[in-house]
This record gives structure tokens, C-alpha cells and sequence, in this order.
């Protein structure tokens, strides 16, 4: 993932990404992940300024997108929020939400395995508002139902296609917030017709177009892709695929006040940047870390 960033930052960068399937790696855990290293470079010079491991700063940048997503679209007060993928972004994602609306009541969690689930819920069970209520569910039906906010990372390899978080037309509520940063099928009926669609970066899903080709769906199967492939074949209009930036800039405004509102996140090079020269800096500020050769 190639990126530049300029503004204080002012750093180009690459962050190497193992693969979600093959080349992972097994934890002390016990917890297979992918493996991710950021490299940070001078923008003029090419020389090397830092070698990071970027594991938890993926997880974090990731949650974070995410929670900034939800305090600039979701202007109501939710009650009940629904984890679909208990794992370490939802974690830190949950923590997030709970600090941002103090008005939720119901937390409830679909998961794959038991282990990620109980691990989720012990999170959740020492939370220090003990009036919230805890929910495990079975399906994903009484996941999305009567949700206001859903947040989707359930992963991008599925053992069964049941797994996958296919919703329904009928199960998700109006005025809903859902923050999608893995597979996810959304019916073509809302995601066309009855949505509020808004993204990190629509050139990243043409170049997936450009790469895939048509249906880059099915080799991704992202929120933004399905978003794309619709503007590919004129069921959604370019015009109204809103980016999250410009709505924090005031540039954009959502006018609807009742349909559902998607918020596909593919995962900037640029957010790796931004976060790995603020640790950086501060592991000069506190002389941590090893000083690499000339």
C-alpha cells in the first residue's frame, strides 16, 4: 500500500500487507492474523525514516476511521448496537461508540466461534456502565433488526457463504448507521434505492474496477465495490456517493433524515502514513526504538 501524505506529516511510505488468507501468522495467543510492516521514507530524498511493525496500528487506524465515521453521520441517539465480528477492531470500535452516545442500552454480538465470542463478551461484561445488556445472538437476521448502529468486520474468508453477513431489505431500520470494513451483501434495492452511500475514497474502488473488472464484487467483496459496480452499470448516481472528508469539512451535508446510512471502508495507505509519523515522532521524543545505519 503505497502512499504519500503531505501537510505536517509530509512522508511517503509503504505498508506491506500478508495476505488475509495464505502467509498469515500464528500469535502467543494462539490467534491467527496477517502480518503488516509500515516503512516510512523522506519524500524527496527516498531515505529511510522508520521501520514500524504494523499490526496494532492497522487495528487501531482501522477502529478509528470507523468511530470518526459514526460521531460525523449518526446525528441521533442509539440505543442498541449490534458487533458483527467480535474481534479486536470491533473491540476498540465498541469502546469507542460507548464514549461517543452514552445513550446505548443493548450491545448485541454475532460471531463464527464460540472462543471470539466469549472473549468479546468478557470485554463487554466489564464495561463501566453495568445498565447495558449484553446479547449473543444466532443469526444475523436478530442481529440487524431494531439495530441503530452495525458494525461489520466478520473477516474476508468464509468456510461457509452462511457466515458471510448477507443482510435483508426488511431486517435493517431506518435512519440505521451501518460501518462496513469487510465482506458484507447489502440488498440492491437499498444499496440503489433507499440509502445514504458514503465512503473513504471512491477512486480506490474505480481503480478495483479497473483491476477486476466488472463485477468487482465478486473478486472483493467489499461495500465499496458493490457501490462502484453499481455506478458501473447506472443504478446509483456518481454525484451521490458521498466521502466522509467532505462532510467533516462541511463541503457535503446528508439531507435524508430516514433512509439507512452505509459507510463502506476500504482502508487508506494514507492513514498507516499518518499514524506512523505521530509514533514516530513520539518514539524520538522519548529516545525509543533502535537508530537505523546510514
Amino acid at each position: 500500500m503505497p502512499s504519500y501524505l503531505g501537510g505536517r506529516f509530509n512522508c511517503v511510505g509503504l505498508k506491506w500487507h500478508g495476505p488475509n488468507v495464505r502467509g498469515v501468522i500464528e500469535t502467543p495467543l494462539g490467534i491467527v492474523e496477517t502480518n503488516y510492516t509500515l516503512i516510512l521514507n523522506d519524500p524527496d530524498t527516498g531515505a529511510r525514516r522508520a521501520i514500524l511493525p504494523a499490526n496494532v496500528l492497522t487495528t487501531y487506524r482501522t477502529a478509528a476511521v470507523s468511530i470518526c465515521a459514526a460521531k460525523w453521520l449518526y446525528d441521533h441517539e442509539p440505543e442498541t448496537i449490534a458487533i458483527i465480528g467480535p474481534g479486536k477492531i470491533n473491540s476498540l470500535i465498541l469502546e469507542g461508540l460507548l464514549k461517543t452516545y452514552p445513550s446505548i442500552r443493548k450491545i448485541k454480538i454475532k460471531g463464527h466461534t464460540k472462543t471470539s465470542i466469549n472473549r468479546f463478551v468478557e470485554k463487554c461484561s466489564n464495561l463501566e456502565n453495568n445498565d447495558i445488556q449484553i446479547l449473543v445472538v444466532d443469526s444475523m437476521k436478530e442481529a440487524v433488526e431494531e439495530s441503530d448502529i452495525i458494525s461489520v468486520n466478520a473477516g474476508f474468508d468464509f468456510d461457509d457463504i452462511h457466515q458471510m453477513p448477507i443482510f435483508r431489505k426488511d431486517w435493517i431500520k431506518d435512519s440505521s448507521l451501518i460501518l462496513a470494513m469487510s465482506f458484507i451483501k447489502i440488498p440492491n434495492d437499498v444499496l440503489w434505492n433507499h440509502s445514504v452511500k458514503v465512503v473513504d475514497a471512491i477512486g480506490m474502488y474505480d481503480n478495483y474496477l479497473s483491476e477486476y473488472g466488472y463485477p468487482s464484487y465478486s473478486h472483493l467483496s467489499i461495500l465499496g465495490n458493490s457501490i462502484i459496480d453499481g455506478i458501473h452499470i447506472g443504478k446509483i448516481n456518481r454525484d451521490s456517493v458521498l466521502h466522509l472528508s467532505d462532510i467533516i469539512t462541511g463541503n457535503k451535508k446528508i439531507t435524508s433524515n430516514s433512509s439507512p446510512i452505509l459507510f463502506g471502508s476500504g482502508g487508506l495507505g494514507i492513514e498507516d502514513i499518518a499514524l506512523g509519523v505521530d509514533l514516530l515522532k513520539k518514539a524520538e521524543k522519548l529516545n525509543i526504538g533502535v537508530l537505523l545505519e546510514d
